[in-house]
């Protein structure tokens, strides 16, 4: 895995990271802990990264805690359309149809299946990628009206850049950024834990907190019941 993170570090088309598999497979994506940092406070997503930026930072200066990464970016590139909602109302067209064509042409729409060579094919409509490459693509759509016309979009909305997250999940109703990483060679995956929760409680700002997911989870429930399940076996034991 070492020797794998110093190459992946040279492609510089992205950012990868190596992970083992979970000790029990289909329950969480890799090994090691997760972490799921939450956003009670509605501090927004600029924090949300920053959080989650600064605690990965911190624990990768522990010795007990290997590879803490957080892949939430709050700055990938977007593209937004301002739609002129009073402009569409006033030309007679229904607000669904602007974004029924802009689903179907940019995304796609499903339309139905049929049956051929053995098997079920979908059938979806979509736009040739040459006609929706650009931001500038999205004017030369058409849209009908409730008479009938054909209005193109580029009269009823503008383009602008914008920056914002690629994709925002949510952990019991809040926002959150994941945190993933793994205890380092000669300490266990309590001692990561413990360390993680005390590194969250200096680093994390009043607002956003944490919960644990998956093995990590697992791994907390569980805490404290060796003793009782290890004395219940000798029990077994001793009246078989």
């Amino acid at each position: 895995m070492g020797e794998l993170a110093a190459k992946f570090r040279t492609i510089y088309d992205g950012t990868i990271f190596p992970y083992t598999l979970p000790p029990i497979i289909g329950l969480g994506t890799g090994g090691g802990f997760e972490m799921q940092l939450l956003d009670r406070g509605n501090l927004g997503f600029q924090a949300l990264e920053q959080a989650g930026t600064e605690l990965a930072l911190a624990a990768n200066r522990q010795p007990e805690l290997s590879s803490v990464v957080s892949t939430f970016r709050a700055t990938y590139p977007n593209v937004f359309l301002d739609i002129d909602r009073t402009k569409v109302l006033t030309m007679n067209i229904p607000i669904q149809s602007v974004f029924n064509t802009l689903q179907t042409y940019l995304g796609s729409t499903y339309v139905n299946d049929f049956n051929k060579f053995s098997r079920t094919w979908q059938v979806r409509a979509q736009a040739e990628s040459s006609f929706r490459r650009f931001p500038e693509d999205v004017s030369q759509l058409f849209v009908r009206s409730a008479d009938g016309k054909m209005i193109p979009l580029g009269t009823l909305m503008s383009v602008r850049y914008d920056v914002g997250p690629m994709r925002v999940d949510r952990y019991n109703l809040f926002p959150t950024v994941r945190v993933m990483g793994e205890n380092a060679p000669g300490y266990s995956s309590g001692q990561a834990i413990s360390l993680m929760e005390q590194l969250a409680h200096k680093v994390l700002p009043f607002g956003i907190s944490y919960d644990w997911t998956n093995m990590a989870f697992q791994e907390k429930r569980a805490a404290g019941s060796g003793a009782i399940v290890f004395v219940a076996a000798v029990i077994m034991v001793v009246l078989i």
